[in-house]
């Protein structure tokens, strides 16, 4: 019990300092939500793969991986899965979308 306490107060003093900044999660999901709006304004199957082939978007998601290890202290991962939730519905999100764009833009091919 004596360890906890000052792992507590590492961790309330963590939660104080960043307060204000987003979490790794509120990072990740906002990153997945700019791809989002991207593959909306999509207009081919072209452009989609134009997007996946772009760089920079996996490299901020790599960007964030430091954060991401650093949530694991001392083999408890609940702080991990809580940022994970922040962030799945947006990975969800736009997997769905890209999902109806190209079943969309198959469609609209088979069809000329």
């Amino acid at each position: 019990m004596k360890k906890l306490i000052p792992l507590f107060a590492f961790v309330g003093l963590l939660v104080a300092c960043g307060a204000n900044e987003p979490s790794v999660g509120e990072k990740e999901a906002a990153i997945y939500r700019e791809y989002a709006e991207r593959v909306m304004k999509a207009q081919s199957i072209e452009d989609i793969a134009q997007l996946q082939n772009e760089g920079g978007f996996e490299a901020r998601i790599a960007e964030l991986l430091p954060e991401w290890r650093a949530l694991v202290v001392n083999g408890d991962s609940s702080a991990y899965f809580a940022e994970m939730a922040k962030a799945q519905p947006a990975r969800d999100s736009l997997k769905t979308l890209t999902d109806k764009k190209l079943a969309e833009f198959i469609k609209n091919l088979k069809l000329k």
